[in-house]
């Protein structure tokens, strides 16, 4: 089957299973006549707004300038890419135990272009958590930021902050039981400007290396306070 870009209007409630939800671009049904599929790209593209229920498809955009909630036993996956931020700055919610998932080689990537700057992802709670196969992108081309609290946690193949000149990537681990994992590198600052905060007890292992201020112009900040918890730097 061909893949179908689906746009969120929300006209039945907040469940991303839910056909009725959905306006089928492609076919030209709206609503759609079938629920969002595993080759499928879903936009968020308008308004802000809850999300609950579960579903996988292949590319997940959130590009609304709004702000986007998942809601308690909220799972999704997006298997090729996922974009926080791609046009306008948008703001995505993970808490009361959601998870997001992005399983292909493209990861996730917060403010993917300079009209995108102010993009954040924010997870909070115990059991709210990010996990992302490939690369996780904070602040590729404009301002984007990570925060992590109150036990949330976060595992990508690679993180970098700051990607290209006039990118900007903040990123905030905070409290106890809060977490930040990657299984390769953490780049803060690439070629843009990169921040790394790990606050008040959190939790941080770099399965490779860590590298600061990587390319010439480039600025990066690694700042530790209460050192209760633990930060382990594998590479290097």
């Amino acid at each position: 089957s061909i893949g179908r870009t689906m746009v969120w209007t929300g006209a039945d409630g907040s469940d991303f299973s839910n056909p009725l939800n959905w306006n089928d671009t492609t076919t030209g049904f709206d609503p759609a006549t079938s629920a969002v599929g595993t080759e499928d790209t879903a936009e968020y593209s308008s308004g802000s707004g809850a999300i609950s229920g579960t579903g996988t498809v292949a590319v997940l955009t959130f590009d609304s300038g709004g702000v986007w909630q998942l809601e308690s036993g909220a799972k999704l996956t997006g298997s090729t890419a996922v974009t926080i931020g791609s046009n306008n700055s948008t703001e995505l919610l993970i808490d009361q135990g959601a998870s997001l998932f992005a399983t292909g080689l493209a990861g996730l990537a917060i403010a993917n272009t300079s009209s995108a700057s102010g993009s954040s992802v924010n997870l909070s709670g115990a059991g709210s958590n990010l996990q992302i196969t490939g690369s996780l992108i904070v602040g590729e081309a404009g301002f984007g930021q990570l925060s992590v609290s109150q036990g949330a946690s976060v595992t990508a193949g690679s993180l970098d902050a700051g990607v290209v000149t006039g990118g900007v990537g903040v990123v905030v681990i905070s409290g106890a039981g809060s977490s930040l994992t990657t299984t390769g590198s953490l780049s803060v600052g690439d070629s843009g400007t990169g921040e790394l905060s790990i606050l008040n007890g959190a939790n941080v292992t770099i399965g490779g290396d860590l590298n600061i201020a990587s390319a010439a112009g480039s600025s990066g900040n690694v700042d530790i306070e209460d050192t209760t918890g633990l930060t382990i730097i594998n590479g290097n």
